[in-house]
């Protein structure tokens, strides 16, 4: 009868510890995705590489203008390929001043935040024009 109490109160210290390791590995695991954002709300690293990353609540990706019209862009990718980003009235467009859709032209670099569509198009929320010494 001692043999099984002893079993018993074994069996119940295992799991009793195998639940504060995991516990202590999710809480671990969420610290190091937390270290990745750069401030409250902004942006942080993809951790499978590239030029995109995860914003909270959208992405962004970094690129050249390669067609345009009132509606869209298309930005080819640095590393490689292309995404078609839609563009509405609450879309801004940023440079060294606020700048308009006239400032987007073909070859123009640009990083763009807003959030992914189904399909890998993206609705922009605002367009960053990067100046020419950033190519």
């Amino acid at each position: 009868m001692k043999n099984k109490e002893n079993i018993i109160k074994i069996v119940v210290v295992v799991i009793i510890v195998a639940g504060i390791a995991f516990y202590a590995g999710i809480k671990y695991g969420s610290s190091k995705n937390t270290q990745t954002q750069a401030g409250s709300g902004q942006f942080r690293a993809n951790l499978n590489g590239g030029n995109r990353a995860v914003r909270q609540g959208g992405a962004f990706i970094t690129g050249e203008i390669i067609t345009k019209d009132a509606q869209s862009v298309t930005v080819k990718l640095r590393e490689g390929g292309s995404n078609i980003v839609f563009l509405n009235s609450s879309t801004t467009i940023q440079k060294s001043s606020v700048g308009s859709l006239n400032d987007i032209i073909t070859g123009t670099q640009v990083t763009i935040t807003g959030s992914k569509n189904p399909d890998g198009s993206m609705n922009a929320q605002s367009i960053q024009i990067r100046p020419e010494n950033n190519r």
